[in-house]
């Protein structure tokens, strides 16, 4: 305490009390509740943000497929595709007016031949049971033995010249 010798009067220097008065709780309530509708719009700002990026990335990638596609064009001048000349043997078991075929088309005919005759494995269709026709073709002797339809390019290739 000090004493203002103009007035007489004492003067208090103790702190004044800080406790909210009735006209700072209005303020300070609509101050969070501003704060709490901004965070709301920056968390749907945010979740918007994610989903366009997503979005973004989703259409990357299917043009990178797509250009990647484009890029890898089927070859139809590969051996497999181009006609050649066979042995005598599979020009008979495939009727052939000429004996030239490329190896795609006789691995057609024989993987019809194969069910066409019913040599498939019912269990397993991937895989038959080549008959007596077949087994003297791919030069197979003894047992019979379950070959799958990709094997008959490896018994067929000595039949091309």
């Amino acid at each position: 305490m000090f004493i203002n010798y103009k007035k007489m009067t004492e003067v208090s220097t103790a702190p004044q009390s800080t406790q909210p008065t009735e006209s700072t709780q209005p303020d300070l309530s609509q101050q969070f509740t501003d704060l709490c509708q901004q965070l709301s719009q920056l968390t749907l700002i945010n979740r918007e943000l994610i989903t366009n990026v997503r979005n973004v990335h989703k259409s990357y990638r299917r043009q990178r497929q797509q250009i990647s596609r484009n890029k890898r064009a089927k070859k139809t001048n590969t051996k497999i595709h181009l006609p050649m000349d066979v042995s005598s043997k599979l020009a008979k078991f495939l009727k052939l007016k000429e004996p030239s075929i490329s190896k795609q088309d006789a691995m057609k005919q024989i993987s019809t031949y194969v069910k066409d005759n019913k040599l498939q494995i019912e269990t397993d269709k991937r895989r038959f049971i080549p008959n007596g026709r077949l087994m003297k073709l791919f030069g197979l002797k003894g047992d019979k033995p379950k070959m799958t339809f990709v094997e008959i390019n490896k018994y067929i290739s000595q039949h091309f010249i």
